[in-house]
């Protein structure tokens, strides 16, 4: 039983190891996306692949929103380096509807994509006033 639980024990510093290096490879945040996701799926939590990789729980959640809800052509764009990561995450809050807008724009700026946003929500709260 002991032998058991030594191998185990080494095979699970192997595949830390392997998951650093591999995390480490990945250069762009749609890729880093991907791995943190096919991780998660393995079966990991966010806060144990966040403590093996020395990165938050936090940017695990916003790489995967990047994923989750940014519509697939805003993705591409974030993949090919059009947008950054950041000006991404907020895009994604906005509706698929409202990041449509944003698809053919030239340049994305974070300025933009904040404004955005805080519009969708002040049109939230007019239209949930005028429905009372």
């Amino acid at each position: 039983m002991r032998r058991s639980v030594v191998e185990i024990g080494e095979v699970r510093k192997v595949e830390v190891r392997g998951l650093k290096a591999l995390y480490h490879k990945t250069g762009n945040p749609v890729k880093e996306a991907r791995f943190l996701r096919d991780v998660l799926d393995r079966g990991m939590s966010q806060h144990d692949v966040a403590r093996e990789l020395g990165i938050s729980q936090g940017h695990i959640s916003r790489r995967l929103a990047l994923l989750e809800r940014l519509t697939p052509a805003l993705l591409r764009r974030v993949e090919d380096g059009e947008i950054t990561p950041g000006t991404a995450y907020v895009l994604s809050r906005l509706s698929k509807s409202a990041q449509k807008a944003f698809e053919d724009r030239e340049k994305v700026t974070l300025k933009a994509a904040e404004e955005a946003v805080r519009e969708n929500v002040v049109d939230a709260r007019v239209l949930a006033l005028t429905e009372d």
